[in-house]
């Protein structure tokens, strides 16, 4: 979709967002191309002021006249005021817009290389670099235009909490799992969770993003391997409420072992469980039980091989 706004609607918008105490990454002005709701906008005449251009035939909304409008009151009232002081007020604001958005490619391209997710990494900057940091990283968001007071909870929450989720708007939230954070859409939650596999052995199935394979080797570096029995199938699920895990002769809720390890709660959800015996035998890349070192000395042991498939 191409639209026709030309420059002096851009010195419009410029003023409306300074009077009205915008962030300054709005001081930008109107965007030459953006895309909304998946159509793309291009506005070609920006660099057009509207005395550039010839008598065209055109509509005028009779409402333009109207100073109950803010626009209005803008574009009738506040700038031919403004431009007794200086004439050149409309080429000040455009020069301002540019040199706000030139300053934030500069900080974009600089920033590259820094995990402004990492806090670890954020906050060995100074404050005042924290902040820019920080606006930059969510600028990447088109749809969550905080205010100045949101962007103070973020900062806050992420100074503050270990583990936090904190609707922002537009369907976005963060997410702090300790010294880590990410901006997403909230995901639809199912109605229903993911039902149990049951694997038998020597079977090989892919499931939860993984290879299972129960007695028949699997090679490679990253393969992850499981002391079990062939006696009795696998069965691999999702952590459940009340799941407990034989440690060092003790038993240890799951929920509790997850605090401890300071495991984020992402993974907690989605992190496979390996059961045998009605037994959790691992809890895969966390913990092992001892049920599995046990089974290492059984003449029925077996290893179930796991690898992640990309």
């Amino acid at each position: 979709m191409v639209t026709a706004h030309h420059a002096d609607d851009q010195v419009e918008t410029i003023l409306m967002r300074l009077i009205r105490g915008s962030r300054l990454r709005h001081l930008t002005g109107i965007k030459e191309s953006q895309v909304v709701d998946g159509i793309e906008i291009i506005r070609p005449l920006l660099y057009f002021h509207k005395k550039d251009f010839p008598p065209i035939v055109h509509f005028e909304d009779q409402t333009n006249q109207e100073n109950a409008y803010f626009r209005n009151r803008i574009r009738n009232r506040y700038l031919p005021e403004l431009e007794k002081e200086n004439p050149r007020l409309k080429f000040a604001l455009l020069d301002l817009g540019r040199e706000i958005s030139d300053y934030q490619a500069t900080i974009t391209e600089l920033s590259k290389q820094i995990d402004v997710e990492d806090l670890n990494e954020l906050f060995s900057y100074s404050q005042q670099t924290q902040g820019v940091l920080l606006q930059n990283y969510l600028n990447q968001f088109p749809e969550l235009n905080l205010t100045k007071a949101q962007f103070a909870e973020v900062r806050q929450i992420l100074a503050t909490k270990s583990q936090y989720r904190h609707s922002l708007k537009n369907g976005y939230e963060l997410i702090k799992e300790y010294q880590n954070f990410r901006v997403c859409k909230i995901s639809p939650q199912a109605d229903e969770k993911e039902d149990e596999l049951v694997l038998h052995y020597q079977n090989q199935v892919r499931y939860m993003g993984y290879l299972f394979s129960f007695g028949i080797p699997v090679e490679g570096d990253a393969v992850q391997k499981v002391t079990v029995s062939r006696e009795t199938s696998v069965h691999i699920r999702c952590r459940k409420p009340g799941d407990v895990l034989i440690l060092n002769g003790h038993r240890k809720k799951l929920r509790r072992l997850f605090i401890d390890l300071k495991i984020p709660i992402e993974k907690r959800k989605t992190t496979p469980i390996i059961e045998q015996f009605g037994e959790i035998v691992s809890i895969l890349g966390i913990a092992i039980s001892d049920l599995s070192k046990n089974t290492k000395n059984d003449i029925m042991n077996t290893v179930l091989y796991i690898e992640k498939i990309e």
